[in-house]
């Protein structure tokens, strides 16, 4: 297979306490020899074209919130190539995805000990994931996705530095 592309990453903190990356990627993919000579050409399976993401962070070192970190983030990807098994040898895709998540952290002295408990809230878009393939009524071939439901998850973990 032979692939080109770019990807490139900003790290950006126009504050001491505040720091964002910007992340994005484009890559064209394809065979260019195989046993298969009938996949020449082709990209090969979970070949994303194009994928951004950005996250952003303050923190916070003065005042009553001293040691309180607040950040956001999300993450978008292409349509997801999966085969190429759809009538004619038709390529069949993932559809296209946008993640976006949140976080806070405090970070504390207790005990003689640093001490951090950390909230982080993901998927808060609930989007879908997709896996295996099926055929509507009447279709001859299998092109429709089974969808699973999107959730929003959290996790609340702490941290203890000894």
């Amino acid at each position: 297979a032979k692939s080109k592309g770019i990807e490139a990453d900003i790290v950006f903190q126009p504050t001491p306490n505040w720091q964002a990356m910007i992340s994005y990627a484009h890559n064209n993919q394809e065979v260019t020899k195989a046993i298969n000579t009938a996949t020449i050409g082709q990209s090969t399976s979970g070949h994303i074209k194009d994928q951004f993401s950005a996250l952003t962070k303050y923190t916070f070192t003065e005042g009553p919130v001293n040691g309180l970190s607040i950040g956001l983030g999300l993450q978008s990807a292409g349509k997801a190539l999966q085969d190429y098994a759809a009538p004619g040898g038709a390529a069949r895709y993932n559809p296209s995805t946008f993640y976006l998540e949140t976080f806070a952290t405090y970070k504390f002295k207790a005990f003689g000990y640093q001490q951090r408990v950390q909230l982080n809230i993901k998927n808060i878009t609930q989007q879908d994931s997709y896996v295996g393939w099926y055929a509507k009524s009447g279709d001859t071939y299998a092109m429709s996705r089974y969808k699973v439901p999107g959730k929003l998850i959290w996790n609340l973990s702490y941290a203890l530095e000894f």
